[in-house]
């Protein structure tokens, strides 16, 4: 059984923009190409980016991990030491 198939729709979009960012590797990401591959608004892929980086903050309290927009449209997932 599908994984994905459990997850309801808000859940199913936070693991494929993290699917589609992992893909990446250490390149930037540009978020506009993430939100058309997606089908998705960019008010629908900002507010998803921030349940994600809320998500993370709770997994990691004392680690700075989250995804951050580096340019306008771009983003990137990194990892600061604190």
């Amino acid at each position: 059984m599908d994984p994905i198939l459990l997850m309801d729709k808000k859940d199913q979009l936070s693991f494929e923009i993290l699917s589609l960012i992992n893909r990446a590797a250490d390149a930037p990401v540009n978020m506009d190409h993430v939100a058309d591959k997606l089908g998705v608004s960019s008010y629908k892929l900002n507010a998803a980016l921030s349940t994600i980086n809320t998500d993370l903050r709770e997994l990691a309290p004392q680690q700075n991990i989250h995804i951050n927009e580096l340019q306008k449209g771009c983003g990137k997932h990194k990892t600061f030491p604190v």
